[in-house]
């Protein structure tokens, strides 16, 4: 009769064993289920993320024309699903020019700058980058002609400096998602976008010279960052007074 009963009491030890041990599988499979889920939509945001940028280069065309020292302005125009950080162009292999990008924008019109200093043929190339992941590049041939020659196919529909007067300083919007705002700082309202290309006068800064007061063609005042990444300065613009 005790063996019988010691019997049943293994049983009944045995059993809630393998019950608990059931219960805590059951923990580890929901765990599990869960994290999987995450790495795998982490896995899935790092494969979209990894999907390249798109560039196209919207002026000059290929095989056009300038003379040699006079700046050309290269406007390009990158796409991306989650947004593009970086644009770089090379001349010939050698990286002329890097500009990083505000707000990571989706769809992005960019001026990007050279000035050939010899003669002769010269690649231009393109890329948009997000992260590491670069854009099959965008290329065009230029021809560099000397001085005094006669062009046949000339770079035309260059954006155009503005002249500085003497004692003045003007600006030139190199992206075409670049704010203007009421005041001197992110805090301050938002009232649009440049067009990329455009002209401004600058007209005042704050103390720390980060943001500009400028004035457009219809009269607008507004205010915008100092990045030379995004905006081109020119003429005197040590002597501009302080606005802010």
């Amino acid at each position: 009769m005790v063996r019988d009963k010691k019997i049943w009491l293994l049983l009944i030890f045995l059993l809630g064993s393998v019950l608990a041990c059931n219960l805590t599988t059951g923990g580890d499979d929901n765990s599990d289920n869960t994290g999987s889920s995450e790495t795998a939509n982490d896995t899935l945001n790092v494969q979209e993320n990894t999907t390249p940028p798109t560039i196209q280069i919207v002026s000059p065309a290929d095989e056009q024309q300038v003379i040699v020292d006079t700046a050309v302005d290269v406007r390009v125009n990158a796409t991306h699903e989650v947004g593009v950080q970086r644009i770089q162009m090379s001349v010939d292999g050698n990286t002329v020019s890097s500009k990083s990008l505000l707000e990571n924008p989706t769809d992005v019109e960019v001026l990007l700058s050279w000035t050939p200093d010899q003669r002769g043929s010269f690649t231009l190339e393109v890329q948009a980058f997000h992260g590491s992941t670069g854009s099959q590049p965008a290329q065009i041939v230029l021809q560099v002609f000397p001085e005094g020659s006669i062009l046949s196919n000339p770079i035309g529909g260059q954006a155009p400096t503005a002249a500085s007067a003497s004692g003045t300083c003007t600006g030139r919007i190199l992206i075409s998602n670049l704010n203007s705002r009421s005041g001197a700082g992110t805090n301050f309202t938002k009232l649009g976008k440049f067009d990329v290309g455009e002209n401004v006068l600058i007209i005042g800064r704050d103390a720390a010279t980060e943001w500009y007061e400028i004035r457009r063609d219809n009269g607008e005042e507004v205010w915008v960052i100092n990045n030379s990444d995004w905006l081109e300065t020119s003429g005197d613009c040590a002597s501009v007074p302080t606005t802010s």
